[in-house]
This record gives C-alpha cells, sequence and structure tokens, in this order.
C-alpha cells in the first residue's frame, strides 16, 4: 500500500516543472530572439548603404561632382558620411561610378580579393550631361552576434557584403 501513496504523490508533485518548462524553451527562444536581432542588423545596413549611395548618386546626376571636381575619395567619403558613424566606413567601403554606352545589362565583378580586401582601383566616369551612368556602393561589415552562421554568403574574411546600386541619366549641366 505504501508503494502506490509513493507512486502517486510523485505523479502530483509539481515542484521544479516550471524550472524544466523554461529551461527547455530558452534555447529556441534565444535562438530565434538572436536570429531576428542579426537579420534586423544585416536589413539596417543595406538599408543605409542605399541611402547613402541614393545621395550620393545625386551628386553625379546633378553634375555637382562634375562642377566641383570631386575624386573617388570625396565621392566615397560622401558616402560614408550618409552612412553614420556606427561602422567603420572608410576602409569597409568602395565606390565605382560608371558612363554606359547603352542600356544594355552592365556587367561587374566584386571588388574583392579572396582574402575579402577591396581591390585599389576604384573606377570613376560621371559623364556628361544626358550620359546613363551606373552608381555602385560596396561596404562590408562583421556580423556582430552570427547567429549560427545564419546569414550566407559571406566573404573569406568573414564579413558579409552588401551591394547597392543606382542607375539614372545625368541631369543636362
Amino acid at each position: 500500500m505504501t508503494g502506490k501513496v509513493h507512486s502517486g504523490r510523485l505523479h502530483r508533485d509539481q515542484s521544479g516543472a516550471t524550472a524544466v518548462e523554461f529551461a527547455l524553451l530558452i534555447g529556441p527562444f534565444l535562438f530565434l530572439l538572436l536570429g531576428v536581432l542579426e537579420v534586423s542588423i544585416h536589413y539596417f545596413v543595406s538599408t543605409a548603404v542605399d541611402y547613402a549611395v541614393q545621395r550620393t548618386a545625386r551628386l553625379v546626376r546633378t553634375g555637382q561632382a562634375q562642377t566641383q571636381d570631386l575624386v573617388v575619395d570625396d565621392l566615397r567619403q560622401a558616402m560614408c558620411d550618409d552612412i553614420l558613424n556606427l561602422f567603420d566606413c572608410e576602409s569597409n567601403s568602395y565606390i565605382t561610378i560608371e558612363e554606359l554606352d547603352s542600356l544594355n545589362a552592365s556587367t561587374y565583378v566584386l571588388p574583392v580579393n579572396s582574402s575579402g580586401t577591396f581591390i585599389a582601383d576604384q573606377t570613376i566616369e560621371m559623364g556628361l550631361g544626358g550620359s546613363y551612368v551606373i552608381v555602385r556602393g560596396f561596404f562590408q561589415f562583421s556580423p556582430l552576434l552570427d547567429v549560427f552562421g545564419a546569414l550566407k554568403p559571406r566573404l573569406n574574411n568573414g564579413n558579409h557584403l552588401v551591394v547597392a546600386s543606382v542607375l539614372f541619366r545625368n541631369e543636362p549641366f
């Protein structure tokens, strides 16, 4: 008779059940929470780079870059000024500006070598008034959390490369 009472008492004893349930759920919850945070950071960086490239392209489209004789470092600095100071933009950004002969598909190669560092040559062909121009901004950043490598693909150095492009026709100037 005491065996039945003892097993019934264990069955009804709920102390510690909340701790066990918490232990089972905290792992997947934290993984999900950190994954959402990492994707949000990536989206924030992508949006910031896109905005910065749009603003830099406006300098070319309106002719301000041409009339002020801006060089590649000036345009990259203009792009970095709009990315915010949350990231090291100076050593992690790259910009290309190319005048197009036609609106056929333009090809390009990623401006990074196998170790993930940027190639030194940045092309700048801003064109004249009425020219078709494409501006591409590249920015690499290191993931803050890297939740089990959730964001792919990445460069060989572990950084993510964000690319923003703007295609436009220069205003007459």
